[in-house]
């Protein structure tokens, strides 16, 4: 806890000072181009190395840098030292092949020079997005490429997984916008997370390769998809067979039958039954045995329980049926899904 504390005591001091520093590299580089509009390209130039100066006390962004290095070429365009110019204008152009020069701002003399600092340096980049909401069905997502000069330009889109989906490839000199229609290559939808824009280059001027990539989320705006039902389990169906044991207690019955008939005369006695007696146990006996044995057999031979099979297959025919209507209504809801593209939270170049 005091670590922290501490820590947050330190930036919450540290914050003003980069804030100030930020803030006068700011106002020593308007000074720098005010001076250079008011052609007092000398004083401009002193100004302009202190912005890009190793040792500067100040806090100097990107942005501000290349800036810098784009007026300090302009400035030694004007003098008549061409080779200055195109190493400060290169320096420009690496850090940001976007940079250019306003023809209403640029003299002719500063865009030539720069325009043949641009045919000496080779670098591909794409713009940064903003967050857009497309319809695959009707719109596309566009990003703004460039090469510096001309060169054979590849684009493609990769997942997590590194599967990739060509989307633009041609020759090209200066900015052009693509166009993705949010599909992958097998045609189908691009599923919510995280993908990376690559883009390479080969100049045709110096046969240098040169690559840049951005990242990019994801994200999809359907209605919820529904689940289906799932597969009828042992609980949710009757038994459709008798058990083993039913069998044997047909061919116990018949036995019992037997045993009772052939019992009677022993426990009467014959005198009370009559001479036949014994005569007629055995025929019944030998009835429920006879019984008892095709009750064994026919249960065998007969073991579905029709009256439960007919119900099952009425339950299972139910259950598809309801999980075809929620494919149904799940394929019209992934129809009209929108994609919800943002550039990646915490990458940046």
């Amino acid at each position: 806890m005091r670590r922290s504390a501490a820590c947050a005591v330190l930036v919450a001091l540290a914050t003003p000072a980069l804030v100030q520093a930020q803030g006068n590299t700011d106002e020593t580089l308007k000074k720098a181009v005010q001076l250079y509009e008011e052609l007092q390209v000398e004083r401009a130039l002193v100004l302009l190395r202190q912005v890009i100066s190793p040792s500067s006390p100040f806090v100097v962004s990107s942005a501000q840098r290349v800036e810098a290095y784009k007026y300090l070429g302009a400035a030694h365009a004007i003098l008549g030292q061409s080779d200055s110019a195109s190493v400060y204008f290169r320096a420009a152009i690496e850090r940001d092949p976007f940079v250019d020069l306003d023809a209403q701002a640029f003299t002719t003399v500063e865009r030539a020079a720069f325009a043949q600092a641009r045919q000496r340096t080779f670098a591909v980049a794409v713009r940064p997005i903003v967050r857009t909401r497309i319809d695959p069905r009707t719109e596309r997502m566009t990003f703004v490429l460039l090469s510096t000069h001309a060169c054979l330009l590849h684009a493609e889109l990769r997942d997590a997984k590194g599967v990739v989906t060509p989307i633009f490839e041609s020759e090209n000199e200066g900015v052009r916008e693509i166009q993705w229609d949010g599909l992958l290559a097998d045609g189908h939808v691009a599923p919510a997370g995280r993908y990376e824009l690559v883009i390479r280059g080969q100049s045709h001027l110096t046969d240098n390769v040169d690559s840049a990539r951005l990242f990019l989320d994801v994200a999809l705006d359907r209605p919820p998809l529904e689940d289906t039902l799932p597969s009828l389990g042992a609980a949710d169906l009757l038994p459709e067979h008798y058990p083993a044991s039913a069998s044997s207690i047909e061919l116990a019955k018949g036995l019992g039958i037997a045993v009772t008939a052939l019992a009677i005369p022993l426990a009467v006695g014959d005198n009370h039954l009559g001479t036949g007696a014994r005569g007629l146990a055995g025929v019944m006996a030998a009835g429920g045995i006879a019984v008892g044995v095709g009750g064994f057999v026919w249960r065998r031979q007969h073991n579905e329980i029709a009256a439960n099979i007919a119900e099952n297959t009425r339950r299972k025919a139910e259950r598809d049926a309801k999980n075809g209507d929620i494919e149904r209504r799940n394929e019209q809801r992934i129809a009209i899904t929108a994609l919800i593209i943002a550039p990646a939270a915490g990458v940046g170049p």
